[in-house]
């Protein structure tokens, strides 16, 4: 009787194979990463409209030399469409914020636009943001705070 030290090449292949069958079958059943995506945007939109928010208080405009004009303050307006954001100082746009592919944005008003005491000119806004099955909805009170959520504002979102 022969012992045998080791297996064939043909053995490795074939135990290879198997290997990344196996695991090949068991990443096509695991849910897609949509929702890292969709909750690290909403993060970056939930910034933008932070610092919206602060330029309308005034609070950057000694560290910013673009911002130094402090009357200008309450003119800071958020515009959003499907295609992102805009932070606009009057008519000159400071800041752009644009969605990524195959992510689709919705939102209940065009223009968000903060007092000088952080709070919103006018109602609730909601932004939702879509990545597939996966939606966060980023929502503004009238009182300036600034939340991500899984659920709907009450109310719904209204185009």
């Amino acid at each position: 009787m022969r012992c045998n030290e080791g297996g064939s090449s043909i053995e490795l292949m074939i135990c290879i194979s198997i290997f990344l069958l196996m695991v090949s079958v068991s990443s096509a059943s695991l849910p897609a990463a949509g929702w890292l995506r969709t909750d690290y945007e909403a993060g970056r939109i939930q910034s933008e409209l932070r610092l919206c928010r602060e330029l309308s208080k005034g609070q950057y405009f000694n560290a910013d030399p673009r911002f130094r004009d402090k009357q200008m303050a309450p003119e800071m307006k958020l515009y959003v469409d499907g295609d992102g954001l805009r932070l606009c100082q009057g008519i000159r746009v400071i800041r752009r914020y644009k969605v990524p592919e195959r992510m689709v944005m919705r939102s209940s008003r065009s223009i968000i636009q903060f007092g000088w005491d952080g709070a919103t000119q006018g109602t609730t806004a909601a932004i939702s943001l879509q990545d597939g099955r996966t939606v966060r909805y980023i929502i503004v009170d009238s009182a300036g705070r600034i939340r991500v959520s899984d659920a709907p504002p009450e109310g719904g979102m209204k185009n």
